[in-house]
């Protein structure tokens, strides 16, 4: 792949104007008050749609923390990338950049705005929340997740097994379905509901309808730079590792400095196969991953007790 242009400096470059301001952790209030009313959780929490039914603990006024309470409000810290390919567009980096909360996967993981339309290949629904883990605004992603069974919670819960968030800094099943809430004002419910299997990404409409002028303005981005952010043991493998994995973990070994807007040529240069696993369906993800999902929602929901947060999950 030496015949590619360098198109950008990594995100992990010093080179960023505008460093990342960390926020402080999270008060411990399990050490402060020990009388603290606790979260009603369940035991063995589910991590199928049904448990987006959550019971809030009655709490005792200001003893209890809420995690959207305590989460920084956007717009947030750029990530390096973003910053540098801002600045190559001939763009002046917002003025209250500086002043920007840090935040876990807002300030890490692939920008809200970066264009994936510009891809012709198959995504697998893994693939999309664990390196896109931002779009799901994106109403023909929310069209197919939840045709295929995949809901808010489901969604959320995978984004944050994928991230390794931890509270306060989780996406809680709510968020989620907000979005679900506003793509059925573009694309309504299908009834009987038919499942999707279209895997393709290129009809998306990413824009989105922020409230910060920036964001609405689509980027592109470095495909090695869409890892940031993800535990090597997260990586998609077996039938969730599509051509998109591949060839994003063939941009990591060799350090090929190519953009999404590249990924044809790079697939064809690396022969990479262009589909999916034969017979792939999202239908049955949920069922392959169930156990890693219940663990990891089971240990935010313990943290969350620990931390004296209501579980919002």
């Amino acid at each position: 792949m030496s015949n590619l242009p360098i198109t950008h400096v990594s995100g992990g470059s010093p080179l960023s104007l505008v460093a990342p301001r960390k926020q402080p952790a999270p008060q411990n209030a399990a050490s402060t008050t020990s009388d603290r009313k606790r979260p009603k959780v369940a035991d063995s929490p589910s991590p199928s749609e049904g448990s987006d039914q959550e019971a809030d603990s009655a709490g005792e006024g200001p003893k209890q923390l809420i995690m959207s309470h305590e989460k920084p409000q956007g717009p947030y810290m750029w990530t390096a990338t973003h910053q540098i390919i801002w600045l190559g567009m001939g763009k002046m980096l917002p003025p209250n950049l500086p002043q920007r909360p840090w935040v876990p996967i807002e300030s890490i993981a692939t920008p809200v705005n970066v264009d994936i339309s510009v891809l012709t290949i198959p995504l697998t629904a893994k693939e999309l929340l664990t390196f896109f883990p931002r779009h799901t605004h994106v109403a023909e992603l929310q069209d197919r997740l939840t045709r295929n069974g995949i809901g808010g919670t489901d969604q959320a819960n995978i984004i944050n097994m994928q991230r390794d968030l931890h509270i306060p800094h989780i996406i809680t099943g709510m968020q989620i379905r907000t979005h679900i809430k506003n793509a059925r004002k573009r694309i309504p419910k299908i009834s009987p509901a038919v499942p999707c299997t279209e895997h393709r990404v290129s009809h998306y409409n990413v824009s989105i309808n922020s409230r910060t002028a920036d964001d609405r303005v689509l980027i592109d981005y470095p495909l090695m730079d869409c890892f940031f952010g993800v535990h090597g043991d997260a990586i998609p493998a077996g039938r969730d590792c599509g051509p998109f994995t591949e060839a994003l973990m063939s941009a990591l070994v060799g350090r090929h400095d190519v953009m999404l807007s590249e990924m044809d040529r790079y697939i064809q240069n690396c022969g990479i196969n262009r589909n999916l696993h034969p017979g792939y369906t999202d239908a049955d993800f949920l069922g392959r991953h169930k156990e890693q999902i219940t663990v990891c929602r089971s240990a935010l929901v313990e943290e969350a007790k620990t931390k004296g947060y209501r579980w919002e999950g």
